[in-house]
Formats: C-alpha cells, structure tokens, sequence
C-alpha cells in the first residue's frame, strides 16, 4: 500500500457532492474564504536532476519508498479536480521531464476536453530532446 497524503482530497471528496449530479451547474473548488479555484498544481515526481535550492532546498534524500502516482492515477485525479471546476493544470515536480511518461501523461491531460490550459514547470534540461514530443 502507497503512504500517500490523501486525508485532504478525501475532506474535498466529502465535503462536495459527489459524485457530480448530471444536469447540474458544475460546482466550483472554493475553500473557506469563498475563493474559487480553477486551478491545479500536480506534481508528478519529486526527483530533479540538479541540486538547486528551488526544488531540493534540503537536497534529495532518498527514502527507498519512491511511488510516484500511475498514469491512471494522475487521470482520475485530474477528473476529479475538472468536475470540481478546475480548467487550468501545471504539471511540476522536481522536474517532470525525468519521468519516462511524461509526454504521454501531458497528452493524456491535455486531451481532456475541460482541460482548457496545461503548462509546466521544468528547469529546461531535457526540453531540447522532449520538445517534439
């Protein structure tokens, strides 16, 4: 079993109808200042290839307990956070290129019709040789 922190989406899941009624305005992600959030910020990996403070300020240290979440994963949460409201997605990390599956996970997201806008956070490394993909 994966340890991760999913006490927060379950208090949203709960907190929220769900799943979404059909035929309904679509609810949007508000938190308790009544702020909208169209919005998601989904890290995919927390490794880097470098070693800067902005990503690592600690350094990596490694846990021997690297999961990182599954394409399909990533696609029902990404789901979820749409049925919620939210149009806009950054995929950060570490650096989101070093996954292996990062084109097929950006093209899986930016295929989703409520999608509106995917951009991502990467130090440019690997762009060179990903940016065609």
């Amino acid at each position: 079993m994966r340890s991760w922190p999913w006490k927060w989406f379950h208090r949203v899941m709960r907190e929220t109808s769900w799943p979404p009624e059909f035929g309904k305005e679509k609810e949007m992600l508000v938190d308790n200042f009544n702020r909208n959030f169209p919005y998601l910020r989904l890290s995919i990996t927390e490794v880097c290839n470098f070693s800067c403070q902005y990503c690592l300020p600690d350094g990596y240290k490694k846990t021997g307990n690297e999961y990182f979440l599954h394409q399909d994963e990533i696609r029902r949460l990404v789901t979820a956070f749409t049925e919620l409201g939210v149009w806009k997605i950054r995929i950060t990390g570490g650096e989101p290129t070093i996954r292996k599956d990062f084109t097929e996970i950006a093209k899986m997201i930016g295929d989703m019709n409520e999608v509106k806008t995917l951009a991502f956070t990467t130090n440019g490394y690997r762009l060179r040789e990903r940016a065609q993909e």
